[in-house]
């Protein structure tokens, strides 16, 4: 990862758990960025981190949802169509809605993608660049 400073390191204060914890919160934006509280912890590699890379992957055996579920027109969740909030008035600024409780069908159609050929690798130019910067 290269801090603001430019500088290449290692051990920027992101542990795996922070990142995990970023992912299941769906804030991805913490990923990557570094903890500046923590510069004084960064251990300068003498590297440029002039190659980048992503890899995604979606494996299509791990269990994820399925089949039927129900929810309003506002994405609220509902036990089923009877339930007691559907067919009630809410009012979301000066507009009235009937909620209408909306049969969802979950029917995953991704296919596997992973390795090989889930990533990207790009090499960048850093001629001029000098540490430490």
């Amino acid at each position: 990862m290269v801090q603001p400073s430019g500088r290449a390191c290692v051990g920027v204060g992101l542990g795996l758990q922070r990142q995990a914890a970023a992912l299941s919160r769906g804030d991805a934006r913490t990923i990557g960025q570094p903890d500046l509280g923590a510069i004084n912890t960064w251990l300068p590699t003498g590297l440029l981190n002039d190659t980048r890379r992503i890899e995604l992957a979606w494996n299509a055996f791990r269990s994820h949802p399925t089949g039927r579920s129900y929810s309003t027109q506002f994405g609220k969740i509902v036990s089923a169509p009877t339930d007691l909030v559907c067919r009630t008035q809410r009012t979301i600024g000066s507009e009235t809605y009937t909620l209408l409780c909306l049969e969802q069908q979950i029917a995953p159609s991704m296919t596997t993608l992973g390795f090989p050929g889930s990533s990207v690798q790009k090499d960048y130019d850093s001629r001029g660049v000098v540490l430490p910067n």
